[in-house]
């Protein structure tokens, strides 16, 4: 397979994910996904970043961009690849925040790797249980992407005042 191939292939199976995941910062909301409920461990579940506004608007946003995709390439199940990595990734990437919070980091402090990478892993594990084949060379794009993309892109809404914190 071309590198060319190999990066439509990540940007048909991972492009709606990482919109998905960049959405919820200007989205925001105001519904905490946790229902401001704490964990056994005291501490809340999930953080008040984490809202059911921002989790929806990320999927939807996924999904908009699947069927531009699917517009461009002829293809109607590019839909359903960018629902499923899209709500993989979101997964992924409250389970990251769920992490975080049993890890005792102060919510919005910088958690390298898992912060690059709880979505993407997320999106994989979903479209893999779904049936959908994620070739390594695939996946390993998407990985070096985000760990560019992440940075840079927190860096953007930090300066455009999105974010308070630039990670």
């Amino acid at each position: 397979m071309s590198i060319l191939r190999v990066i439509e292939k990540a940007i048909v199976l991972y492009g709606p994910v990482f919109l998905a995941n960049a959405v919820p910062v200007v989205a925001k909301g105001k519904l905490p996904m946790d229902f401001n409920k704490t964990f056994i461990d005291g501490r809340r579940i999930f953080g008040k970043s984490k809202t059911i506004e921002g989790f929806i608007s990320g999927i939807i946003a996924g999904v908009i961009l699947g069927v531009i995709i699917s517009i461009i390439k002829g293809d109607i199940t590019c839909i359903a690849i960018a629902f499923i990595s899209s709500t993989g990734g979101l997964i992924g990437d409250t389970v990251g925040a769920f992490i975080k919070r049993r890890l005792r980091m102060v919510e919005g402090s910088p958690a390298p790797i898992l912060d690059q990478l709880d979505f993407v892993l997320g999106a994989t594990l979903l479209l893999t249980v779904m049936g959908v084949n994620v070739e390594f060379k695939v996946f390993i794009i998407a990985v070096i992407s985000s760990l560019v993309l992440h940075v840079l892109t927190n860096r953007i809404a930090y300066i455009l005042k999105l974010k308070n914190v630039p990670w």
